[in-house]
């Protein structure tokens, strides 16, 4: 039979510090739900685009058009935006948001730029532009980014939604 003091007391401080952490960066976390749907039918907006102003936070709607976006308290008072392809955007203030809101968006139509096709002739000035215009189209610096994917599963008539995430440096 092993005695107390045989036991090494680091992998317990370490668990302890791990859940103190944990638990002060989710007391720093306002939870907002809601749903996007439109405006003259009433039918949910899947992947409707959701984005707070001055941040690289954002979501987007399920199937149903719910969306639950976590956003760090120095953030309350920044502006939403929510914006879908053929409709226009909807922008509010975090601070005016009441939970479990249903946001109707207007269709608007989308008027596109004219654009000109043009066949290349020479492949190889073709591969030289592109590589000369690398740094025009790709981040020259190392960039921390964190990702997300949300899988949505229809059980009944609920939604169960998993979500991962993981960091990525380049």
């Amino acid at each position: 039979m092993k005695s107390l003091t045989n036991i090494s007391l680091k992998p317990i401080i370490t668990f302890l510090i791990l859940i103190s952490c944990v638990l002060s960066f989710a007391q720093n976390l306002q939870e907002y739900k809601g749903e996007v749907l439109d405006k003259n039918t009433n039918k949910p907006l899947a992947l409707a685009d959701l984005t707070i102003a001055n941040s690289n936070i954002s979501t987007i709607t399920n199937n149903a058009g719910e969306f639950s976006i976590k956003v760090p308290d120095n953030l309350a008072q920044n502006t939403v935006t929510i914006s879908y392809l053929g409709y226009q955007k909807l922008e509010f203030s975090l601070s005016d948001f009441k939970d479990n809101t249903k946001f109707y968006l207007s269709q608007a139509p989308t008027v596109l730029a004219q654009i000109d096709l043009v066949r290349p002739t020479d492949a190889e000035a073709l591969v030289k532009k592109t590589f000369d215009l690398k740094g025009d189209n790709y981040f020259t610096e190392n960039v921390n980014m964190t990702g997300f994917y949300r899988e949505t599963i229809k059980k009944r008539n609920r939604n169960a939604s998993l979500s991962r995430s993981c960091s990525i440096y380049k």
